[in-house]
């Protein structure tokens, strides 16, 4: 199994490929089941924002996984037909088996840093002496310079003139360290009759891009009813709510917050 991340936005979830690439046209993500119920395939749902998609796994809470299969031979497509060309990844959530109540809290808290480097940049001297070689060398008329580009010759005495010679270095504002919090609870408990287990679960990351961030409230419940011998019944049901305010990943210039 190869997973790699689709950028460094919190909640931008990861790229799967479990038989390697064997089109060109087609999804390569292998079928994911989680309980039984098969999710969408990742990247279904386009997004407006340059090099982010949709990943429906970020909408599972990692300590509710409780087993993982991974099914790529002939049994794979028997079960599911084509969908399952790619594979099959199966997971399961909670499975309550114990008897006896028992509670489970967890919490993690971590720190995104900025780059130790930022991208070098031009000052306002610098910029201007680089503007002037780019336009000499042009095809335009030199005397259309000044009524064009009037930054360049600009002096101290007009009212415009920081407006062009500010040295300002926009990543001291557009990056920023940030704090990610998760916590976890989870109650699993039951009888011979019935055994159940309710998870919430809180995740609220923050990017190393200002106003970028990705928060997730889930729950839960999970339960196995044995009504008669002959007779069994099981519950999983499931709440997510997901807000993500993901950035441009810098793949386009016009909207990258770097290069703008």
């Amino acid at each position: 199994l190869l997973s790699t991340s689709m950028s460094g936005m919190p909640g931008s979830g990861e790229f799967l490929l479990l038989r390697g690439i064997r089109s060109l046209n087609t999804s390569q993500s292998p079928l994911i089941l989680i309980d039984g119920i098969p999710l969408e395939t990742p990247g279904l749902f386009a997004s407006n924002i340059s090099g982010n998609a949709y990943n429906p796994l970020t909408t599972l809470d990692p300590n509710d996984i409780s087993g993982i299969s991974i099914l790529k031979g002939p049994e794979a497509a028997a079960l599911y037909g084509s969908r399952a060309s790619n594979g099959i990844i199966l997971i399961r959530t909670l499975q309550p088996t114990a008897i006896q109540t028992s509670i489970r809290f967890s919490f993690q808290t971590g720190m995104s840093f900025v780059p130790d480097r930022y991208i070098p940049q031009l000052n306002s001297e610098q910029y201007k002496t680089l503007a002037n070689e780019v336009l000499m060398s042009s095809n335009l008329l030199e005397e259309d310079f000044k009524e064009n580009y009037p930054g360049l010759y600009i002096s101290q005495d007009n009212e415009d003139y920081l407006r062009y010679s500010h040295n300002t270095d926009w990543q001291d504002y557009v990056f920023s360290n940030n704090l990610s919090e998760s916590a976890h609870l989870s109650v699993q408990g039951g009888s011979e009759i019935a055994t159940y287990g309710l998870s919430v679960g809180i995740n609220n990351q923050k990017g190393v891009f200002t106003n970028s961030g990705y928060n997730r409230f889930n729950v839960l419940f999970v339960s196995h009813l044995n009504v008669f011998p002959w007779l069994k019944m099981d519950l999983n049901t499931q709440l997510v709510n997901v807000n993500s305010t993901p950035k441009s990943s810098a793949l386009m210039s016009q909207s990258s917050p770097v290069s703008t």
